[in-house]
């Protein structure tokens, strides 16, 4: 999770640095009447699409069940939390699903669901939100400090708060500061359903192709034998009979 000030330094930044940018870390299929599918499948914010854009499409849906499929590493906090609190609010029965990875403030956007499903061999991390000051004067990372702090917390609540327990945001704040260099924790399917972020761990269908073998013909007259005896007897070859002793 990370923290920025300015988008758009942001983004200089990154060009500088020869990073590869995308316009869009998101897909909304809202094809059907009867629900839509959102895929949340790269770094979230700061480069290309906005939360605003993605409010803004979000509120054309009208389908009364909304599908939001997850694989992404995390990206700006804001951005995310204004995700959680559009999809939160949405008319729309949610269903959130961790197709692959759902780290940082993308573990964040997989609480937003009304129901939350872990697929099998996918991963959930939880951590501390991190930041960069652009200028680093004394005052620039004391305040960084403060705002890194407030937003952990926040997260923490809300991770608290899907699980129905208010009293475990100490429990999650412990977990998002575990390991050394930031890495907070990461969670199997079944281990996110136990911290109470997910609700099921969905093992995916395999499709394969049933293969009938085409049933062996048996005879159901009997073999005729008739033609064994239209033999002319001077065809036959006769052995002479032997002596007896």
């Amino acid at each position: 999770m990370e923290f920025l000030r300015d988008r758009e330094a942001f983004s200089q930044l990154a060009n500088k640095a020869g990073l590869i940018t995308r316009d869009n870390w998101y897909e909304i299929d809202n094809r059907s009447d009867d629900e839509a599918t959102v895929y949340v499948y790269s770094d979230i914010g700061w480069i290309g699409a906005t939360a605003e854009e993605f409010v803004a499409e979000l509120k054309d849906i009208t389908a009364p069940k909304i599908n939001v499929r997850i694989n992404s590493y995390g990206g700006s906090v804001f951005e995310g939390i204004a995700i959680f609190n559009a999809l939160r609010s949405h008319p729309a029965e949610v269903t959130t699903q961790v197709d692959g990875i759902a780290a940082s403030i993308a573990s964040v956007i997989a609480q937003a669901g009304d129901h939350r499903i872990m697929l099998d061999a996918s991963e959930m991390m939880i951590h501390q939100a991190t930041g960069i000051a652009i200028g680093a004067t004394e005052s620039d990372m004391i305040e960084l400090a403060g705002i890194l702090k407030n937003q952990t917390e926040k997260i923490a609540g809300i991770y608290a708060q899907r699980k129905g327990d208010g009293r475990s945001k100490a429990h999650f704040l412990t977990l998002m500061r575990a390991g050394g260099a930031n890495m907070g924790t990461w969670l199997s399917p079944k281990e996110t359903v136990s911290e109470g972020l997910a609700d099921e761990v969905v093992i995916p269908k395999t499709k394969t192709e049933a293969t009938t073998e085409e049933p062996v013909e048996t005879p159901t007259t009997p073999t005729d034998f008739t033609d064994l005896f239209n033999v002319d007897p001077e065809d036959i070859e006769w052995s002479t009979p032997k002596e007896m002793a």
